[in-house]
């Protein structure tokens, strides 16, 4: 007579990393927060990381240091009241040589980032949520750098590769014309024109055509699509196993196990 069948495996705890991105004002902080907290409630510790090619606070560090050594004041000039291209320094770079080695760097800081430190990240039990992603590099390079070609690059291919494979990767897209609407209601500072936020939909789009994210309606009321995101993750990650005892607990239960025992043996 045959013994009983092998239980089933228990799911894997596996800190999740999600990855959102998309347009400009589309929400991406708001969102963020909302899955940082929807995290949280499914016992993970969550934290985020946010970046952008060229533009990571480790760049952005390293940038304020070089020009307080030059004896600069380190901050932004002009008053913001211009449409212009971001990355504002991407826009003025006109020398092949100078957009190379500024794509490099870039790659190099993106290699770091996503191969190194979101794993380590979630190698300390993290789950991560980052604020924009590979998708979200895609369109700044080809709608920044379309005459170098920076995809073709064995150092982007090698970020590529090498990045960390997020469990679940959306794309927030609204219209140019609702980019620009929220931007100039937010004050924000630093504005790009229709036609670039025009080139930018049209490369997301094709982006979530691949697979490699996907599209969410972000001209919808934020609730809805907080939801929507919770419904979405939670058919990527599965069932999600109860969260661990605290130590405290378990050295509780096995105290009182341990003090029953006499009462056996006796």
């Amino acid at each position: 007579m045959s013994g009983p069948g092998p239980h089933p495996r228990p799911a894997r705890r596996v800190p999740p990393i999600v990855a959102i991105g998309g347009m400009d004002r589309a929400g991406k902080t708001l969102q963020r927060r909302a899955l940082l907290a929807y995290l949280a409630e499914l016992g993970h510790d969550p934290v985020y990381r946010w970046s952008r090619v060229g533009y990571t606070r480790r760049l952005e560090g390293a940038k304020r240091w070089l020009r307080r050594l030059r004896g600069g004041r380190g901050g932004a000039s002009g008053d913001g009241s211009e449409l212009r291209s971001y990355p504002q320094r991407a826009s003025r770079l006109r020398s092949p040589v100078k957009r190379w080695l500024w794509t490099t760097v870039a790659l190099l800081d993106l290699l770091f980032e996503y191969a190194v430190s979101v794993r380590w990240l979630r190698a300390r039990g993290h789950a991560v949520v980052c604020d924009r992603w590979l998708c979200d590099a895609r369109v700044d390079l080809r709608v920044n750098f379309p005459q170098d070609r920076v995809e073709e690059r064995w150092l982007w291919r090698l970020v590529a590769r090498l990045a960390v494979r997020p469990d679940a990767s959306f794309l927030l897209l609204i219209s140019p014309e609702e980019s620009l609407r929220r931007a100039h209601a937010s004050g924000r500072r630093h504005v790009e024109p229709c036609e670039v936020l025009a080139a930018r939909l049209v490369e997301y789009r094709r982006i979530a055509e691949t697979g490699e994210g996907e599209a969410v309606d972000a001209a919808r009321d934020p609730e809805r699509i907080a939801e929507d995101l919770r419904e979405r993750l939670e058919a990527r990650l599965g069932p999600v196993p109860p969260p661990p005892r605290p130590r405290g607990e378990k050295f509780s239960r096995a105290s009182k196990v341990a003090a029953l025992l006499p009462l056996f043996w006796s």
